[in-house]
């Protein structure tokens, strides 16, 4: 796949993310040879609503301030016969890539992390090993047991007739 950066002429200083996410799937569906155009032309508006719907539960994943270790994937798969595609928002790892001598500055990591957790906490693949000893939060309190105003249900009864167990609230 050719990696020259492409551009693609706008009015706008900064595009929405639909025109931005159209583009981009626009110029993906005109490299590969996998999908036919119909199936193309099927599926588009079905992937960039996802596409957008994706960056949008990320970003409220990662503004949520909360002491709490769960997570959201960055992608999310399209299969199509023997074929399966993974379309995702690239979010760049918040570590950085040792430094080769210490005159130098360390470079961040360029590698797409495939989750994001709440106060911005993201890692790769490379760094998740470090990530998880470190930045994730220890020693949380489970929630306590939820009150509720309904009245308790009572227990299962068994009632066997023939080869059926038929279970029944009494």
């Amino acid at each position: 796949m050719k990696t020259n950066l492409i551009s693609y002429p706008n009015t706008s200083r900064l595009p929405n993310d639909k025109y931005q996410i159209s583009v981009m799937l626009t110029h993906f569906f005109s490299l590969q040879r996998v999908l036919p155009r119909r199936i193309q032309q099927k599926y588009f508006t079905f992937i960039r609503d996802k596409l957008i719907q994706r960056k949008s539960i990320i970003m409220s994943r990662a503004g949520k301030i909360c002491s709490r270790n769960t997570s959201t994937r960055n992608f999310f798969n399209f299969s199509y016969k023997k074929y399966r595609f993974y379309f995702g928002i690239y979010i760049p790892c918040s570590h950085h890539q040792p430094a080769v001598d210490l005159i130098t500055q360390k470079d961040p990591c360029k590698v797409p992390a495939p989750f994001m957790m709440s106060d911005f906490r993201r890692a790769c693949v490379i760094h998740q090993p470090l990530f998880f000893k470190k930045d994730t939060y220890k020693n949380i309190k489970p929630l306590g047991k939820l009150k509720s105003n309904a009245p308790p249900r009572p227990p299962y009864k068994k009632y066997v007739y023939g080869f059926y167990t038929v279970y029944t609230y009494f």
